[in-house]
């Protein structure tokens, strides 16, 4: 459904007989370091009918080369009718960015924002709303006979996101 992982991790599988095997994880070295900025880091925009979801990051560091400073990431998600006539958010295939300091970036810096955007774009769900809602068993079947739910509209405007549930 889109959802990729949060991390990938190496991992060597060896049988050792023939009810015994050995899994063994590989060490883990991140390939970046992002630094989110401190003031509002995460972008949540509800525009003209679509979302913009996002980080502002204050810093991108890798070994040996210029950090990136004030870059935006951001994923834009758009209003899609499923075949069922339920809605979902689909999100653009390519994650945008923007430099905040207008700066122009050096070729290794602007290597080291292709590599986050790359990452950024196989973590962020490729739908969102996608799936069945379910009401809590706490709830009482008399007030609401029915516990499943489906996204049938979905708005965003004036920085509000509504999601109407069938």
């Amino acid at each position: 459904s889109g959802r990729g992982p949060l991390m990938e991790v190496p991992i060597k599988i060896e049988r050792e007989t023939a009810n015994q095997i050995k899994v063994k994880v590989q060490p883990f070295t991140p390939k970046f370091q992002v630094v989110l900025a401190s003031d509002n880091p995460i972008i949540f925009e509800a525009r003209e009918g679509h979302v913009v979801l996002g980080a502002r990051v204050a810093r991108i560091n890798q070994d040996g080369a210029l950090p990136v400073n004030q870059v935006d990431f951001y994923a834009a998600y758009h209003p899609r009718r499923q075949s069922d006539g339920s809605m979902r958010l689909v999100r653009e295939p390519k994650i945008e960015f923007e430099l905040r300091d207008r700066a122009s970036p050096s070729e290794p810096q602007q290597r080291l924002i292709e590599e986050v955007r790359g990452s950024l774009e196989r973590v962020l769900p490729l739908n969102i709303a996608d799936h069945d809602f379910f009401l809590p068993l706490t709830i009482s079947k008399t007030a609401l006979p029915d516990r499943r739910f489906r996204p049938y509209r979905i708005d965003a405007s004036d920085g509000w996101l509504t999601i109407a549930l069938q």
